[in-house]
């Protein structure tokens, strides 16, 4: 059973290529005496890496399957 809906996935596939965007533009930055890094682009990759495995599963019905019978005596 899949953890996420298909939905859920593709709101999910959508915001991490948002991030993605962002980090392109730039990853941090400084003003004064603080400073803001943005997420590790590495990691947001690899997300949407499992985001896809988990969306062509979805899509393809794989996955456990269960089946219901009675075995002969």
């Amino acid at each position: 059973m899949a953890i996420f809906t298909l939905q859920e996935v593709d709101e999910q596939i959508a915001a991490f290529k948002e991030a993605l965007k962002a980090l392109t533009l730039n990853q941090s930055y400084k003003i004064g005496k603080r400073e803001l890094v943005r997420a590790d682009i590495e990691e947001i990759r690899k997300t949407l890496e499992f985001l896809n495995l988990e969306r062509s599963k979805l899509v393809s019905g794989a996955g456990p399957k269960f089946v219901t019978g009675r075995l002969r005596r």
